[in-house]
């Protein structure tokens, strides 16, 4: 059985310690070295071979994006673990960098390892990164990465013109032409966090629209209606419409 050559840097002993103990009772883990501080971690890195580290975003006399760019090419794999926020959090999510919620268990340090496992390796390279600190800085996502059968695609949100299921774990994105979308395997309530940082807006249990493109608010048989830009249609729920009108009279 393969094991990974690990490596944990943190700044907290307590995070240390207690990562170690998870990752002892993992066997396909081994723990190859420890680094306390920015410092410490280069020199780690630049004398090591891990093939993946865990990392944390601060550390005291440096972050890990610097580290990362310091250390450049690279062949291991990283998974964050941090203590940020809601807005943190959803940078990770919308640029595909796996991660760790401290405090976290045994069953979300399983879960992540094998996420790792399965990865195409793009969700850790540099690119993903740059725009995840441009986010974090900003507080406001400007753009995703999504992968499908065809690759890991990098969107810019503002050409999104809106998200639909098509049931189950599958989601289409659609683009400021109703003809061109992309086809996803993942659940559309994986894009609820698009809702706080972002132009996005979920109004129905089906659909969230960019309200950029959104040209009126009509009216059908069934129910209200949101009218995009590009001539779609969608039903707007009973229960989000003045939410709606609210987010849309802020957004104007």
């Amino acid at each position: 059985m393969k094991k990974w050559k690990a490596y944990i840097i943190d700044d907290e002993i307590d995070a240390r310690i207690l990562l170690h103990d998870m990752l002892s009772g993992m066997l396909e883990i081994e723990v190859i070295g420890e680094a306390a501080s920015y410092k410490e971690a280069i020199k780690l890195l630049e004398h090591g071979q891990p093939e993946v580290i865990f990392l944390d975003i601060n550390l005291g006399d440096g972050n890990a994006f610097d580290l990362l760019r310091h250390i450049g090419e690279r062949n291991f794999e990283v998974i964050f673990t941090t203590a940020y926020d809601h807005f943190g959090i959803a940078a990770f999510k919308a640029n595909a960098v796996d991660y760790l919620l401290k405090p976290f268990n045994e069953e979300e340090l399983s879960e992540a390892f094998v996420r790792l496992k399965k990865t195409d390796a793009n969700f850790s390279k540099l690119t993903n990164l740059k725009y995840m600190e441009q986010d974090l800085q900003q507080k406001r996502i400007s753009r995703i990465s999504v992968n499908n059968s065809e690759g890991t695609h990098y969107l810019l949100l503002d050409e999104v013109s809106c998200i639909c299921s098509e049931g189950g774990n599958y989601t289409y994105l659609h683009f400021g032409s109703a003809e061109k979308k992309i086809l996803i395997s993942k659940n559309i309530g994986e894009f609820e966090y698009l809702s706080d940082v972002s132009d996005f807006f979920r109004i129905h249990q089906s659909y969230f629209v960019n309200l950029k493109y959104v040209r009126h608010l009509g009216k059908s048989e069934d129910g209200d209606l949101v009218v995009l830009k590009n001539g779609e249609t969608l039903p707007l729920s009973r229960r989000k419409k003045d939410e709606f009108k609210e987010r849309m009279a802020k957004f104007h």
